[in-house]
This record gives C-alpha cells, structure tokens and sequence, in this order.
C-alpha cells in the first residue's frame, strides 16, 4: 500500500487549482456582463432589449431607470425579463431610458435610449389633407399635409410622398420627416400630378397608415411669343414659319395661332395640339403688293391665355421675270 504525504496531497490540489482557474476564468473571478443590445420602444409601448451576443456572464436581472434628460430618475425597475411595460408614459413624451445588465451582482455596462414614446398600436394615422402651392420663379412643388387625429401627436412618424405625372410612367417615392416636402425640379406647366402621402410609425412593428391621394395641376402658364424661324418672301406675298414652346417647357394645350397684320391682312389658325410633340406652324400670306414692307405680330393661345405678342416686318419682293408670284 502507497501512502501519500501529506505535503504531495497540497500540491496536487494546488495545481489543480490553478488549472481549473486558468480554464474557467469567468467562474473564477466576478463576471462584468456586457452593455446590453437594441433597446427600443415599441407601439405597444414596451421598452424591450437584447442581450449581448458574446454575453457569457450569468445575467440574475436588469437595472432599468426612466428620466428626462438632465433630471432626476423618475422611474427604476429591478427585472430579470428583457422588456419592461411603459404604457404608464404618455405618447411623443422624450425620455432617456439606461438598461444595465447584472450578474450575480456585478453590473455590466449601460445602454442609453433618447426617445420619445410612439404613437400607440391603434392611433389613427390618416392624413386629413394634402396642399401645394407652385413656385414658378424655381420650378418648385411645395407639399404641406397634416394628420386627421392629433391627439396623440406625430412624434416619432415618417411620411412616404408617392408623385406620378401624367406625362411620365415613372413613379417616385420620396421620405419626409416633417410634414412638408418640396420637389425641385417638376414637370411643366399643366402637367396633372398624382400625389398620395401615407404616414409611418417607426416604431416596432413598423406600421403603415392609409394612402391619401390627391390629384394636382401646375398653374397653368401663358406660351412665350412664338419664334420666326423661316421666310420665303415673294412678289405678292410670303410664307412664314413658326415655332413653339415645347410641351417640356409647357404642357398647357395650344389652341390657336393668330397673325395680326392689321387693316391688311389678319390669319387665324386652329392648333391641333394632341402629338406628343407640337410642330411648326406655317402660314402663307398672299395678295399683298409688290415691293412693300409689311409689320405684323404673331401671338398664341393656350388654355392659360394669349401669349405676348411678337412682331416682325416681312419685305415683299419686286416684279420681275426671276421673281415668283404666289
């Protein structure tokens, strides 16, 4: 039979000791658990977190404490679930909400929410109206809307602005904060746009509100004086070419052509403004007399109004052999 000393004994434990230590650090000494993760507030207004993906701390409870920013703490709570019940906090209030992990008495680090409570589960997030005015300076939509319910407030909403125009099969979807939106940049005058504006409570579950949807039509704005482009003057009369505003400068439909060469000659032409682009306009001026100087105007009609007009002086040709009569 073998028998131990007992100094061989302690130092078989010793070394044990130390093995077990160096491979169990965390059960060896105090565990100082990790900052919690994702500390949100939820539409049900339930302050919710995660814990730590690396944790390996044994987590026996959470330190959770509610203040405004500055103040005092005003609420503390002592869990060991990851959520806490807020329904106590009136909605779009802001607070400062710290989460503290603790394991078996050794707090780990905080984790700070600046929030404000969102709008709750069933909050009517219908917009009432949606307004614009145009600028025509800048080319500019102004959007303005508003809620249909404003009791709970519209903290912590985002709105989606959905534009489609009639003269495009792109449909555009921009993000808003506020209650506003300016679009730079729109299509021209007379153009008939789509708009629809939804609200959107971040908060979990994201939730979405009815589309609103408005139809609006850029001011309608009066064609710039048409442009001679081309003359073919002859013995007793002329030929002049016309061009127009184009429809992406101005969409307002063009009607009529008028040229006002007073107590000589005045020429109406009906305008078929249907195509997708809008042509030239000729018109043919005839028995005036020879080698005489005429002054004229050109103006158009759209449905904003009659243009500026734009006038011009055409010489008729003299006679001679060389020379075409119309």
């Amino acid at each position: 039979m073998m028998i131990m000393s007992t100094k061989y004994v302690i130092t078989v434990v010793a070394a044990l000791l130390v093995l077990f230590t160096l491979s169990n650090p965390i059960d060896a000494q105090a565990c100082s658990p990790h900052a919690v993760r994702r500390v949100e507030v939820s539409a049900y207004h339930i302050l919710f977190w995660e814990v730590h993906e690396e944790e390996k701390c044994n987590i026996t409870q959470y330190l959770v404490s509610i203040y405004h920013t500055g103040e005092e703490v005003q609420y503390d709570f002592e869990v060991n679930t990851t959520f806490v019940d807020v329904s106590f906090l009136k909605s779009c209030e802001r607070w400062t909400f710290r989460v503290i992990a603790v394991a078996n008495g050794t707090k780990g680090s905080s984790h700070f929410l600046f929030s404000n409570v969102p709008l709750p589960i069933g909050a009517n997030l219908s917009i009432a109206y949606v307004n614009y005015t145009y600028d025509d300076s800048t080319s500019k939509l102004h959007l303005n809307w508003d809620l249909s319910d404003l009791q709970f407030g519209s903290c912590r909403l985002r709105y989606r602005v959905t534009i489609e125009d009639d003269e495009s099969t792109v449909v555009e979807d921009q993000y808003s904060d506020i209650k506003s939106l300016t679009l730079g940049h729109v299509a021209p005058p007379c153009t008939k746009y789509e708009i629809g504006v939804r609200a959107i409570n971040l908060a979990s579950p994201v939730i979405e509100g009815p589309l609103k949807i408005t139809i609006h039509e850029i001011v309608p704005t009066k064609q710039i004086p048409p442009k001679l482009i081309s003359v073919q003057s002859y013995a007793t009369g002329f030929n002049l070419t016309w061009r127009l505003e184009s429809k992406e400068v101005n969409a307002c439909e063009v009607r009529e052509f008028y040229l006002d060469g007073g107590r000589y000659f005045n020429v109406s032409v009906l305008y078929d403004d249907d195509g997708r682009e809008r042509g030239d306009v000729e018109v043919n001026v005839h028995n005036l007399r020879s080698n005489s100087m005429y002054t004229m105007s050109a103006s158009l009609m759209n449905s904003a109004g009659w243009s500026d007009p734009f006038p011009v002086a055409v010489q008729t040709m003299e006679f001679s052999s060389d020379v075409k009569i119309d």
